[in-house]
């Protein structure tokens, strides 16, 4: 039988591997624990070198950047030959010694103390890359963790926002997801029945882990919208040529990207030839709320957005409340473990909390009596239906409260149908959709209503963690 010490160590371990919102906490606590350890160790030869000096690289961040899709394409080459020697031949690649050559140096960059993130993150790459194309099967998911665990760090870092960091987290987050797996249930439970109070904390956490990871996942499948405009950008030939293919964005950069876009009191439409800054922050910001880990990352984006006008605070909400959402969607996979009444109570107030905030951003700011004069003032107007939709399992706990829910969502609505006649495409276009999501809550009223008159209880009502 194992010590409590030993079961202690293996929950440490095994919670640091979790990618939630506390991991880059774990990560810096071993940083912090490590230049503890560290303390003391200098001298003429500390740290492998004379003096304890390690010769800082110097090289260009964005040509190695560039120099990562030879790398890659290296290896496609190979592959595309092995089966089928008629492909055509990938251009823009590297021979054999030109990438142990490029991999030695990005390595020798990570490998000095206190490494530029940037260094880091292209060595992350760098071993995924590998990883990819290994046929080592042992600890991988150990490299896994360490390349998401530096590229996460590199973006979350001020200039590290760009569409290179991005699209290459989201192969290894997925990658991850799709791999991790947590002790079998049994050693955790056992866990809960020793007399350490932590590990007892930890291993009940762990539990609820094996419910939220694979909704993790779900958060971040090809079909969600917020993934689909990552992808969409990311091939953009003119994203790719702009600071945000291989550059990055500071937060200075996202403040004035507001403000020159919103210096008229609009933002301007989209012009042919020109990137379209604003929407790719925002589409970095909502893709990043789906992510637990990058909480802090959200966070940052948001508060670089200056409170220029209506509209700009309106993105900086769109940006809380697409995170509020996230976080109902881990909420609502958890009750698969939890089917108590207090957790589903906890569950509806959750998800009221979500859809009352996104009525308190509508009447503060006044979208249901101002002219609707882009998509921005329409959006959290169709947001707050698509909650009251979308989350009928969890409402209708409470059939009157719902039914008030229902019939103020209905009213909010009717200040966007009207403009199905507006002569502007994508605005009538939404009003279309406001059109559809009325007769979907009117709908909902009528059924309620029915079985609320055939006596129909709770139970009924289907199991909450289920979409509508």
């Amino acid at each position: 039988m194992e010590s409590e010490s030993s079961v202690m160590r293996m929950l440490q371990r095994v919670q640091r591997t979790v990618p939630d919102r506390d991991f880059f906490m774990h990560t810096y606590r071993r940083k912090e624990k490590g230049a503890e350890q560290r303390k003391g160790k200098s001298g003429l030869f500390a740290g492998g070198t004379f003096l304890g000096r390690k010769k800082k690289p110097k090289f260009n961040l964005i040509k190695a950047r560039e120099q990562i899709r030879a790398f890659h394409n290296a290896f496609l080459a190979n592959t595309e030959r092995d089966y089928d020697s008629k492909a055509p031949e990938i251009r823009d690649t590297m021979s054999i010694p030109e990438m142990n050559a490029f991999r030695q140096k990005i390595r020798e960059a990570a490998a000095v103390e206190n490494a530029d993130v940037n260094y880091l993150a292209m060595d992350g790459v760098i071993k995924y890359i590998d990883l990819k194309n290994s046929a080592v099967v042992s600890g991988k998911q150990n490299v896994l963790l360490d390349c998401l665990r530096k590229v996460g760090a590199a973006l979350v870092e001020d200039g590290g926002l760009s569409m290179f960091h991005t699209t290459w987290f989201l192969s290894m987050y997925k990658e991850y997801l799709a791999r991790f797996k947590l002790p079998a249930n049994a050693e955790l439970q056992q866990a809960q029945q020793g007399s350490e109070q932590e590990a007892k904390m930890i291993a009940r956490r762990l539990i609820r882990k094996q419910f939220e990871i694979p909704q993790y996942l779900q958060l971040v499948d090809d079909k969600v919208i917020e993934v689909k405009m990552i992808n969409h950008y990311s091939k953009d030939i003119l994203v790719k040529m702009s600071r945000h293919g291989q550059q990055g964005c500071t937060a200075s950069d996202i403040k004035k990207i507001f403000l020159e876009n919103f210096k008229h009191g609009s933002v301007a439409s989209n012009q042919k030839g020109k990137v379209n800054d604003v929407g790719i922050i925002m589409a970095y910001a909502l893709f990043f709320a789906r992510i637990p880990m990058m909480d802090q990352l959200v966070e940052n984006i948001r508060n670089a957005i200056p409170n220029v006008n209506t509209e700009a605070a309106i993105y900086k909400q769109k940006i809380v409340i697409a995170q509020k959402i996230s976080l109902l969607e881990v909420a609502r996979a958890l009750h698969q473990s939890d089917a108590s009444e207090k957790f589903m109570k906890k569950l509806n107030l959750l998800a009221h909390g979500v859809f009352n905030y996104c009525v308190k951003v509508i009447q503060e700011n006044q979208l249901d009596r101002v002219e609707l004069k882009n998509d921005i003032y329409i959006h959290l107007l169709l947001k707050q239906a698509v909650i009251a939709i979308t989350y009928k399992n969890i409402f209708r706990r409470n059939q009157d409260s719902y039914l008030k829910l229902l019939e103020s969502s209905k009213k909010l609505l009717k200040a966007v149908t009207p403009y199905a006649s507006s002569g502007h495409q994508t605005i009538q276009k939404l009003a279309g959709q406001a059109n559809v999501y009325s007769k979907a809550i009117e709908t909902i009223i009528q059924q309620i209503n029915k079985e609320h008159s055939a006596g129909y209880d709770e139970s009924d009502f289907g199991d909450t963690h289920q979409n509508f």
